[in-house]
């Protein structure tokens, strides 16, 4: 039996569809975190991966960072690529 997707609580500027999204198509035993305000950069940032993956010096290569203007553009770039990742595609 797979475990369910985990994500951070503390969503604030989306609604019930969108986290529903998230949740969805995040793969199985992923870690989606909390979108982040990056003030100086003017911009939003979410980060997931895949904590079943050991990494080298640091770095792995099954994880992914959304970047958008707002939150809600974070979040739905984050959607975005969760999918393409449960389909086993990284996006562009």
């Amino acid at each position: 039996m797979t475990q369910p997707a985990r994500y951070a609580a503390g969503m604030t500027d989306y609604d019930d569809d969108l986290r529903t999204a998230v949740h969805e198509n995040t793969s199985p035993g992923w870690y989606v975190g909390r979108p982040m305000e990056r003030p100086e950069r003017n911009e939003w940032s979410m980060y997931a991966f895949d904590p079943t993956e050991t990494p080298i010096v640091g770095k792995r290569s099954r994880e992914w960072t959304a970047v958008g203007q707002t939150e809600l553009h974070c979040v739905q770039t984050m959607v975005y690529c969760l999918t393409g990742t449960k389909e086993g595609r990284w996006p562009k």
